[in-house]
């Protein structure tokens, strides 16, 4: 419910008057649904550009293979250097894809990237902690004894 002021303005107006009068910007929230469609999209993009060389291929093959198409139409046009490299680069391309895919889940996420921040700092900390020990501590054992 929204309750009327001294001055005649609603709550949320006035509010929005007083973030205004002292030059506070109010964050827009970001709608969810979108930012999800977003990372999807991103997802797909590179899914296509990963994987479309492979099924080009694989259609190639199923053709030659019910014999729709010569044998080796698509690849015996090619130098062997060519299909080498290209063989090369539909494994490297489908192994990048699994590997960007949590990279771009964790650049899209606010909530995974502060808990990976606070892991990270949390382990800097222990880090720190143990070397002043080793520092502050006797540089030879055998000072202990």
């Amino acid at each position: 419910a929204v309750v009327s002021t001294q001055s005649g303005h609603y709550g949320r107006d006035s509010q929005k008057e007083q973030g205004a009068l002292l030059g506070k910007k109010k964050k827009e929230k970001k709608d969810p649904q979108k930012e999800a469609a977003t990372t999807i999209l991103y997802l797909v993009v590179l899914y296509i550009i990963c994987y479309s060389p492979w099924w080009v291929l694989s259609i190639e093959t199923f053709f030659e293979y019910t014999g729709v198409i010569p044998y080796r139409a698509l690849l015996s046009s090619l130098s062997p250097k060519f299909v080498h490299y290209f063989f090369l680069y539909l494994t490297i391309a489908t192994f990048l894809n699994s590997a960007v895919n949590p990279l771009i889940y964790f650049g899209r996420n606010k909530q995974l990237m502060d808990q990976l921040n606070s892991m990270i700092n949390f382990r800097q900390s222990i880090r720190r902690k143990n070397i002043k020990k080793s520092i502050s501590g006797p540089i030879n054992t055998f000072e202990t004894f």
